[in-house]
């Protein structure tokens, strides 16, 4: 691992926050410049306001900073919008740490901060990411979501506000297909005239933690809303790349179908902890209409945590990494976790967003080939992959959705040497189902060995009729390292882990000589996580393994009934596998066109899964208060549900955190996530529908949960 000097980190922060007074004194951004790279940057900003497109009942600002190349000729470029995610919209310089401290939302609420206060400039911490894409010819535009949004008020149904960061999304989308088309009058500040340099076709997005939702909510809304829909008809997204993004904070599942996707999980997240970007990846062997050409795939880093992939966001989310080393500090950001946002996000949108995009710079994804060379130096990684979506050109062969030893098509699998169980991922950790990033409807089979011989599981993929593995390019299936609860995974080495070969077998029970698994020495330990058990292997996550037709005996690939997993290197061994596929094969014209128009597919609107973190303790001796307030008998209601509700209005001298994950009121066994944190972070309220508030039991014990944060109680509710 590369290491960051002080010196150097106590100059980046130096930097940081001289910059973000000068943006307070300015009036929140640099004016426009040009410099010595070929980048040229401008701004704009509208004066706050109640945006019916946006949210009806608080205002919000059109606030964004802008990269693009110095010299534009007549030129159009492609669009690229960045979105950061939840986070203090106030900082104040912290003498002995020596950082800007973002620990006030009163600009949220009323567009100022306290005296000694700068406004947070969220939208400014991805600049060593938008001014590469700019030096290769995208214009870029990373929105500022502070008035509002960023730690606004819950809404029933959206209470992270993706959605309605969705919608802000959209109407900068709007704004800028105005100023394409020459309409509209365009602020000095921005530094050039738009009109006609913009490539509205080939637009890609970007979104941060919170942020990530929003802009797959982007996508969504602009399919289903006709008031957006009609604003920005001029547009096409081609591709959305998430950085530690949540998932479930809407009434709705929120998928990134029709376009290419790549998802960054950082995986010493300390405050998204439980990937939920994975989830998004998992959903896409679900959705069945998707016929866009287009990639999926996840980057996990291990080493990185949440924060610092936004330069703006000065203190660690994370102490450290759990039997991983941390590129990272407590303070000041980390160069090396940015270079991995570099040799991810760069290359997917060249390969993905562009008249003149390279494809082949997917690469970087291609879990059949090795990582490049300057991400291994960085970081170990773990890599999903789909070369397109769920169709004719990718095929499932297998989600082990039968009973224990029985595939998919109620056939009877074989199973040599080893223990096999076949359960839905979640199943496998009862009590720490929010330790594993994988959706609900991820299935596994979990294979165990334990002394010599043979050690095989054969899985019949083809009953009826034979598989002609000929017609594809590629086997696929994913699999994860498990280790006995005894084991302590990261005292794991290389050496210790089992090789893994693949055998055909045809449907006369011929077994085709066993080709290695190169790609299995990318799988990795899982980490650990000590606080919540000795004995619990956290982060347990499938990676995908991609083995080349071509490695087979030509023979054994024209017909195929089942394929043998074997095991050896090691006398014990459990090793899950999962999602077996193949891709490669003839695509139908529609599939190939990346032009197709898609329809809002596979979108669900069901309310998500819920992750449910474990409650950590109280510190002794707090004095918390706890308030309810119901709305006045025969007044229309003001709060954000449909009934009016009851809001319970929670203090404490420990202040509540600004997370990306929601803050979660458990009123005995109930959960309740519609809340507003107040501006100095000393007070929280939440507003509950009044039919679900006579529900609950006078005298449940009331408890607050952020994230992994000590639990916040409040003793017991008397109605």
């Amino acid at each position: 691992m590369i290491e960051v000097s002080l010196a150097r980190r106590l100059s980046a922060v130096v930097a940081a926050l001289v910059l973000g007074t000068l943006l307070a004194m300015a009036g929140g951004a640099p004016s426009a410049s040009a410099a010595a790279d070929g980048v040229a940057t401008g701004h704009y900003k509208f004066p706050a306001r109640v945006d019916p497109l946006v949210a009806t009942d608080r205002e919000t600002e059109i606030w964004a900073h802008v990269w693009r190349p110095a010299k534009l000729g007549r030129e159009t470029f492609p669009v690229l919008v960045f979105l950061h995610g939840n986070h203090g919209t106030c900082g104040r310089f912290d003498p002995e740490l020596g950082v800007r401290v973002d620990d006030r939302t009163d600009y949220t609420r009323n567009g100022t901060c306290p005296d000694g206060y700068v406004v947070t400039p969220n939208h400014l911490g991805y600049d060593y990411l938008a001014r590469r894409l700019a030096q290769r010819g995208y214009i870029v535009v990373s929105i500022n979501a502070n008035r509002g949004i960023t730690a606004g008020a819950g809404i029933d149904g959206d209470g992270g506000l993706n959605l309605m960061r969705g919608r802000l999304v959209m109407r900068h989308l709007a704004l800028l297909a105005d100023w394409n088309r020459g309409k509209g009058d365009v602020p000095k500040s921005l530094g050039f005239d738009p009109k006609g340099h913009l490539d509205l076709q080939q637009v890609g997005l970007m979104g941060h933690s919170r942020g990530g939702e929003g802009v797959r909510a982007a996508l969504q809304q602009m399919r289903e809303d006709s008031r957006l829909a009609r604003k920005v008809s001029d547009v096409r997204i081609r591709a959305i790349f998430e950085i530690g993004p949540v998932d479930g904070q809407t009434s709705r599942v929120l998928n990134a179908d029709g376009v290419a996707s790549a998802i960054l999980l950082p995986v010493c997240d300390g405050d998204v902890i439980d990937l939920g970007g994975m989830r998004v990846f998992d959903r896409t062997f679900l959705i069945e209409n998707d016929r866009v050409d287009a990639i999926k795939a996840t980057v996990g880093v291990y080493g990185a945590n949440h924060n610092f992939y936004n330069t703006e966001w000065q203190q660690s989310d994370a102490a450290g990494c759990a039997g991983y080393p941390a590129m990272f500090g407590p303070l000041l950001g980390s160069e090396e976790q940015r270079k991995t946002g570099i040799e991810t996000l760069v290359p997917f949108f060249q390969a993905n967003v562009g008249a003149d995009r390279k494809p082949d710079l997917n690469a970087v994804f291609d879990a059949g080939k090795a990582p490049p060379k300057d991400l291994r130096r960085l970081a170990t990684v773990l890599r999903n992959f789909l070369p397109g979506p769920i169709g004719d050109g990718v095929q499932v062969l297998q989600r082990f959705t039968k009973a224990s030893g029985i595939s998919d098509s109620g056939a009877r699998n074989r199973a040599v040497g080893l223990d096999v169980e076949h359960s839905t991922v979640l199943a496998s950790f009862p009590d720490f189902g929010w330790a594993v990033p994988h959706d609900e409807s991820v299935r596994w089979a979990t294979l165990e060995w334990d002394g010599g011989g043979k050690h095989f599981y054969e899985v019949v993929v083809a009953d009826r009729r034979p598989l002609r593995l000929a017609d594809f390019k590629t086997l696929n299936f994913r699999a994860a390292l498990r280790c006995a609860a005894d084991v302590w995974c990261p005292g794991l080495r290389d050496n210790d882990k089992p090789q893994i070969a693949v055998a055909l077998v045809s449907s006369d029970g011929k077994v085709s000589p066993a080709v290695d698994v190169e790609a299995a020495r990318w799988l990795d330990w899982p980490t650990i996580d000590k606080s919540a058990s000795e004995a619990v292997s956290a982060h347990e996550m499938l990676s995908t393994i991609r083995v080349p037709v071509s490695k087979f005996k030509t023979s054994a690939t024209k017909d195929v009934r089942a394929i043998r997993f074997v095991f050896s290197g090691q006398e014990s061994g459990r090793v899950a596998i999962s999602d077996i596929t193949v891709d490669g094969g003839k695509k139908t014209k529609r599939s190939r066109d990346m032009a197709t128009t898609v329809a809002s597919a596979g979108t669900d609107t069901a309310a998500p899964a819920e992750v449910r973190l474990p409650i950590l303790p109280a510190p002794a001796g707090e004095n918390n208060g706890l308030s309810v307030e119901r709305p006045a008998a025969g007044t229309a209601a003001t709060s954000p549900t449909a009934d009016g509700g009851v809001t319970l209005r929670l203090t404490s001298q420990r202040p509540f955190p600004i997370t990306n994950v929601l803050p979660v009121l458990w009123i005995g066994d109930r959960p309740f996530t519609v809340s507003a944190i107040e501006a100095d972070r000393l007070a929280v309220t939440f507003t509950i529908p009044a039919s679900d508030y006579a529900a609950v039991e006078s005298g449940a014990a009331v408890r607050l949960q952020i994230g992994r944060n000590p639990s916040w109680d409040f003793g017991i509710l008397r109605k």
